[in-house]
């Protein structure tokens, strides 16, 4: 540092405004990121609502079965090729997919927490037009 010199704080946020999910905060010498009421920094950089221990995931379905979208990437849950399954339902309090086979009228469930789960036949024969948990 040269003598009668200053050294001027750079504000990282300005310059990299993408930075914090949410928002970010100057500091001297840094920043700090914040969030939304009701949410909480998570790694530094990204929010989480306050209370949620995991991150949200996406559910949705194709014919070849119903999937699961997360950070970790696509997972396959279940397939049925065959008997096209057109419902389905997840709880995410008990962590149950509950599904629906049109063709075969079959309605089954799995267990989202079992690495070797196998579906479970609730009701068949009947045809479902909608599931609501």
């Amino acid at each position: 540092l040269l003598k009668g010199s200053t050294v001027s704080d750079v504000d990282e946020c300005s310059q990299t405004p993408e930075r914090c999910e949410h928002f970010c905060q100057n500091n001297k010498g840094g920043y700090r990121c914040e969030c939304a009421a009701g949410y909480i920094v998570e790694d530094s950089t990204r929010c989480r609502l306050a209370g949620v221990k995991e991150t949200p995931r996406l559910f949705f379905s194709t014919n070849e079965g119903v999937f699961m979208s997360s950070e970790h990437g696509i997972h396959l849950l279940v397939t049925d090729p065959v008997n096209k399954i057109t419902l389905f339902q997840v709880d995410t309090v008990s962590h149950v997919l509950i599904f629906y086979a049109a063709k075969s009228h079959v309605l089954q469930k799995l267990d989202l927490r079992s690495n070797l789960a196998t579906a479970t036949t609730l009701y068949e024969g009947v045809d479902i037009e909608a599931l609501v948990l």
